[in-house]
């Protein structure tokens, strides 16, 4: 049997752009080997080693085979026993692509063999006039599959004889396109040009590089003149502007970084020759403009939409008006984009592309099962046997009696909480490979569903009926009972993350993909019934198999399979955090979401604290002096990056010295300011942050670490305002969250406050809350945390209590959703220092099921939007929304579910740890481009 492969042909440099982001998706995602056949004629064109340097890059990310060929037959030894997909990123019948053409003309059946569109217009799918006069119209693949930016109505230049391969897959960079933060230096004001000399528009219908060199060239001046910088990225094919030494003026910076390591959201506008790169400005937000020729003789027809310029007048009055009303571009660029179809989103791209990987391995074994591994499914039902055996079992019945399939049926109807054990003999030691629930949300669900997503088993939630009331508590109701509230609840939790929903109809699909727009949800009748097809492209037809396919495909687009698609010792980053104690901050900013990465052995970490310099733990460890110490614990750890989450304390100049002697890049955390802490928060954090030499230390770590990374935009506004010098990025979220606990449709009996200092902040809503405990006596207070119970709640006596802090994040959530809070405050005074806070309260009382009343006019007011929570900021509005939800629980429970559904879809630990993993990436970037930065 041959062995299965991705397999990329690296030929042109601009080649490595289109093909790395399947080739990461491949290999962390859906767990196949990949192997780059690289042309020796790509090295000869990559003088300066760059785009080397990029493929050594990839392949060690993604543990491929490097192989170098200078003939056809060479590549061929080199795919003998092999397998599966053969991707190129510019074949077709041209003389330049000629080397790739004949290899894919000759490589055996036993590789589908693709063709990826690498350009806007590219030639064989969407061409202009000037490439039509440059190469013809008729231009031909030996691919088997030719995957388009567009569909293929779009597609004007594909010739009639290539229409059957093609495939409408998307652009591959919208793969690793992200919302990219801004970093603030002066680039504000600055503006990038891209340079396409070497298109053969410029050479056809005229020679018109003169032409916008001149324009070029004056526009620099006139920018110098006003002290604005330029940035200019030669094509990375054709570096023009380079190799015949142009001169630039002074305010000009070359970027010849890739253009996936460059973040073009900082850039105040763009101005480009015709050329792909015009579509990554506009897919970033900036205001763009596409050169032409000042005869207009260029054809643009394929740009119409977008912004046009041509002499140098033009170019200085787009400048201008981008910088000041850049609104007035992005509007029509949106547009644009639109009427294009380019506004695929990430997940539908990935998903086209990961079908497309999937399929072209199955031939071999499965594709969504590891070599030699057999499906073990456990089937979880109550009552209903007969659905589980008309659904399930009768069409896997020929896997089962080949013993292709092993089956374990658990029947836990009626089970009381002490037969958690004979779930977990059902269960765990059955090693399965999926989870099927079928009609089934009992009380053993939740338990069973984490166990599988803990071990990345994929799940399915298979229903055929329709729970219209599912986010609707009646609580008038005589005859609902607690354990219609229980099942209701588990089945909310299951069709909210199990991997895939399975219904008996389309229609009811139909129905829950009103509801659960972000699940995956196949409709899979019994034999004989209905065909249909699924959200994202992968048929369902009348065998399950089908849908047990998906699952798996799924789970891999959602990388939790098996957990073996990383090799072990594949350490992606090593992480060294320095705090002055292993604070709440660093376990909701950093260790709560990489922990997964942290599982999977592509992350390590250790902590340097200041308690490690007070106890003297140099000493212990043998070191002769603190700073010897600190160099063996670089040596040691070896980090990638040095992360300072807060942190005020002592030897940062030596820690920031080693960080840039061992080439390790840094950030800065921020998430208070630290700078201007008010007395109003309490007098001891007072004197603590505002001592000299913790000012110090904040102040010089900003100025001298990579990259700053604030928990919030005002944040970021503030250390703008200080003037500080290095890069700042704010984060859209702080503090993430799974769903710990579903509300309860109960009357309201407990109210709480979680607060760490901040006494001013909680005294502001003590007269409201007096006055609702005065009217509502069976209501109790709890104060959980190091806030002491104000004088005022005294007359309450004991329905009001104190609970201790817990410094264990994770312990503190689990315990918060002990206490059963109804309604949890969140008060912030106004005042400049609170301003700039974070939502964590609104997070962690909405994550364990509490509904939330907050101050108005602070960062609580995005949250809190749409009905997921009530702003208050007097002392009657506060007083009215405790009265409000509790004279009306059922809209208590609606408030709670409205904000568990935000909750899960913007402050979900998956988006914190992509947001995290972005900041580090722009660290590193920045580490890559400052080389020589010293400490000021």
């Amino acid at each position: 049997m041959k062995d299965s492969y991705i397999v990329f042909v690296i030929n042109l440099l601009q080649d490595v752009g289109v093909i790395r982001p399947i080739a990461y998706m491949a290999h962390q995602e859906l767990g196949l080997r990949t192997l780059l056949l690289v042309t020796q004629a790509f090295k000869k064109r990559d003088s300066a080693g760059t785009w080397q340097h990029e493929l050594d890059e990839i392949a060690a990310q993604t543990n491929s085979v490097v192989v170098e060929f200078g003939h056809e037959l060479e590549a061929l030894q080199a795919l003998d026993n092999k397998s599966g997909l053969l991707i190129a990123a510019s074949e077709s019948s041209l003389n330049t692509h000629k080397q790739v053409h004949d290899l894919l003309r000759i490589a055996p059946s036993r590789f589908l063999k693709v063709t990826l569109q690498h350009g806007f217009e590219c030639v064989g799918f969407i061409q202009s006039r000037d490439q039509n006069l440059a190469h013809g119209r008729n231009v031909t693949f030996a691919a088997d599959v030719i995957c388009s930016w567009f569909s293929a109505e779009k597609m004007t230049e594909v010739a009639p004889s290539q229409l059957h391969k093609l495939h409408h897959t998307g652009p591959t960079f919208a793969m690793q396109t992200k919302e990219r933060s801004k970093l603030t230096t002066d680039l504000k004001t600055m503006g990038i040009v891209c340079e396409n000399m070497h298109s053969p528009r410029l050479n056809v219908a005229g020679n018109f590089k003169k032409d916008f060199l001149e324009v070029f060239e004056g526009f620099c001046k006139e920018m110098l003149s006003k002290e604005r910088p330029i940035t200019l990225r030669p094509h990375p094919g054709g570096q023009y502007t380079l190799k015949n030494e142009v001169q630039l003026t002074s305010n000009v910076v070359v970027n010849n970084l890739p253009i996936y390591k460059v973040d073009l959201s900082t850039y105040a506008y763009g101005i480009s020759a015709p050329s792909s790169i015009l579509i990554d400005m506009v897919l970033a937000g900036i205001p763009v403009a596409v050169w032409q020729d000042s005869d207009g003789v260029m054809d643009l027809g394929n740009y119409d939409g977008l912004t046009r310029v041509s002499n140098e007048r033009e170019w200085i009055s787009f400048a201008n008006a981008a910088i000041l009303r850049p609104e007035s571009f992005l509007a029509k660029q949106n547009t644009f984009i639109k009427n294009r179809c380019l506004d695929l989103t990430k997940e539908q791209v990935k998903s086209n592309h990961a079908e497309l990987a999937l399929s072209s391995t199955r031939n071999n074994s499965t594709a969504y099962l590891k070599e030699n591994q057999k499906e073990r499914i456990v089937f979880v039902v109550g009552e209903g046997h007969e659905v589980l055996e008309t659904v399930f079992l009768n069409p896997l019945k020929p896997k089962i009696d080949s013993e292709a399939v092993s089956v374990k049926i658990l029947h836990v109807t009626g089970l009381q909480s002490h037969s958690l054990e004979t779930m977990r003999e059902g269960v765990f030691t059955f090693h399965p490979t999926l989870i099927v629930f079928c009609n089934y949300s009992g009380s053993h669900a939740k338990s069973i569903w984490q166990w599988a997503s803990e071990h990345s088993i994929p799940s399915i939630l298979y229903t055929d009926e329709y729970h219209s009331d599912l986010h609707q508590a009646n609580l008038t109701d005589a005859g609902q009972t607690d354990t219609d509230s229980a099942s209701r609840d588990t089945l909310i939790f299951l069709l909210g993350n199990v991997t895939l929903i399975c219904t008996s109809t389309s229609k009811l699909g139909d129905f829950f993909r009103e509801r659960y727009s972000e699940q995956k949800i196949i409709s899979v009748a019994p034999q004989g019934a209905e065909e249909s097809q699924s959200e994202s492209g992968i048929r369902s037809n009348l065998a399950i198999e089908k849908a047990i396919k998906a699952a798996h495909v799924y789970a891999k687009l959602k990388n939790i399979t098996t957990g073996k698609l990383k090799p072990a010792n594949l350490v992606s980053h090593r992480i060294l955090y320095v705090a002055n104690d292993v604070i709440p901050t660093l376990q909701l900013s950093f260790m709560k979401p990489l922990n997964k990465l942290l599982l999977e052995g592509a992350l390590k970490s250790n902590i340097i604290t200041e308690q490690a310099f007070k106890s003297k733990q140099w000493k212990t460890d043998g070191a002769a002096t603190v700073c010897d110490w600190l160099r063996q614990q670089i040596m040691l750890h070896r980090p990638t990056e040095m992360i300072f989450c807060r942190y005020s304390g002592p030897y940062f100049k030596e820690l920031l010295e080693l960080a840039r002697e061992f080439n390790v890049s840094t950030i800065f955390h921020i998430d208070d300011d630290l700078l201007n802490i008010p007395i109003d928060i309490g007098l001891d954090k007072y004197k603590f942050h505002n001592s000299p030499a913790r000012l110090g230390s904040i102040n010089f770590q900003l100025n001298n670490v990579d990259l700053v990374y604030c928990s919030t935009k005002l944040l970021k506004q503030r250390l703008l305002d200080l003037e500080v010098k290095r890069p700042i990025v704010a984060g859209d979220i702080y503090c993430s969250s799974q769903i710990v606990a579903f509300p309860v449709a109960r009357e309201v009996s407990k109210i709480g406050y979680m607060g760490i200092g901040h006494k001013n902040d909680f005294e502001s809503i003590i007269p409201a809350i007096v006055r609702y405990m005065r009217e509502f006596p069976h209501v109790e207070f709890e104060v959980f945390g190091t806030i002491e119970i104000p004088d005022e709640l005294a007359e309450f006596k004991d329905r009001v209590r104190k609970l201790p802090k817990i410094d264990s994040y994770e312990s503190y959530l689990q315990s918060l959703s002990n206490l059963n809070w109804d309604i949890g405050v969140c008060p912030l005074t106004t005042i400049h220092f609170n301003l700039m806070k974070a939502n964590t309260k609104w997070v962690e009382y909405t994550a364990v099921g509490t509904a939330v009343i907050a101050s108005k006019d602070t960062v609580y007011d995005e949250c809190c939007d749409d009905g997921c929570g009530i702003l208050a900021s007097t002392e009657d509005e506060w007083y009215d929304a405790f009265v409000y939800l509790t004279l009306n629980p059922e809209l208590r429970l609606n408030q709670v579910i409205k904000a568990q559904k935000k909750l899960a879809e913007s402050y979900s630990i998956e988006r914190l740890r992509q947001q995290v993993l972005d900041v580090i990436s722009q660290a590193r970037e920045l580490k890559t481009q400052s080389k020589g930065f010293g400490l000021n």
